[in-house]
C-alpha cells in the first residue's frame, strides 16, 4: 500500500438512512465538509453501492451523518462488518438532504446540505482508535 491509502483518512463517520420503513447504516470511508459559507453547511461523502444504506439514502434523498465517540469500537465494528442503523447514541449527528450525486463506479459520491446538526461533549473516534483484525482488514 502507498501513503495515499495509509495516510489520507477522513474522519471516521457512520451514515444511516431510512426509507419506507427500512433503516440501515454503515461506516463511511469518506465524509468531509464542502462548505465555504458557515451559514450554508454542506458535506461530501462516498457510499458503496453494494449496501442497503446507499439504496435508502438515494431513494429518500436524505441521510444522517454520525461521528462516533472514542469508546464506540463495537459500534464501529458492527457498522463496518454488517448492515443496520447505529444502535446507540453517537457523539454527533447531522441530518442531511441530498443535493447532487456522481457515479464513481462501485460507489456514489454525494453532495448534501446539512439541515440540522448537534454534537455532545466528548472525543471523536478516529482511525487511530480502530482495533484491526482479519475481519476488518477484509472490508
Amino acid at each position: 500500500m502507498s501513503w495515499v491509502t495509509d495516510e489520507l483518512w477522513a474522519p471516521v463517520t457512520a451514515v444511516s438512512a431510512e426509507h419506507e420503513g427500512r433503516a440501515s447504516g454503515l461506516i463511511c470511508s469518506t465524509a468531509v465538509s464542502s462548505s465555504l459559507d458557515p451559514e450554508h453547511e454542506r458535506v461530501v461523502l462516498q457510499l458503496r453501492k453494494d449496501n442497503l444504506t446507499h439504496e435508502l439514502a438515494l431513494a429518500s434523498g436524505a441521510f444522517t451523518l454520525h461521528l462516533l465517540r472514542r469508546d464506540q469500537q463495537e459500534l464501529f465494528r458492527f457498522l463496518a462488518l454488517d448492515t443496520g442503523p447505529p444502535y446507540e447514541e453517537t457523539l454527533a449527528r447531522a441530518d442531511c438532504r441530498v443535493v447532487a450525486t456522481l457515479d464513481a463506479g462501485d460507489s456514489t459520491v454525494i453532495l448534501a446540505d446539512v439541515v440540522a446538526a448537534g454534537r455532545r461533549a466528548g472525543e471523536a473516534f478516529t482511525e487511530a482508535d480502530i482495533v484491526w483484525d482479519d475481519a476488518l482488514r477484509g472490508v
